[in-house]
């Protein structure tokens, strides 16, 4: 514990100013991340794009690299061909648009 207090002494705090600006940010963004979840709730294709979103991200961090089309479809429930389809055809099973 003694080796922790002297260490952290040599640690800068942030002035007051960067303090209040990054606590305005991190409101900001859970502000927003509410405001995506009620979003993703109203509507399936959101919520399919976030979820896919995820995954990504995640593999990406994993693999050190965007997955491919392939390697996202293996994580996600998705199959490969239904990533290339828009997301309002992977919620609806049977599109009715034209071009999709």
């Amino acid at each position: 514990m003694r080796l922790y207090l002297q260490n952290i002494e040599r640690i800068a705090l942030l002035p007051e100013e960067e303090e209040v600006l990054f606590s305005r940010l991190v409101q900001k963004r859970e502000a927003l991340l509410e405001k995506q979840r009620k979003i993703a709730y109203e509507k399936p294709s959101i919520k399919i794009l976030l979820e896919l979103q995820k995954i990504q991200l995640k593999e990406a961090n994993h693999l050190c690299h965007l997955p491919t089309k392939q390697e996202w479809g293996k994580r996600s429930k998705y199959f490969t061909k239904n990533l290339q389809k828009r997301p309002h055809c992977i919620s609806k099973r049977s599109c009715k648009r034209t071009k999709c």
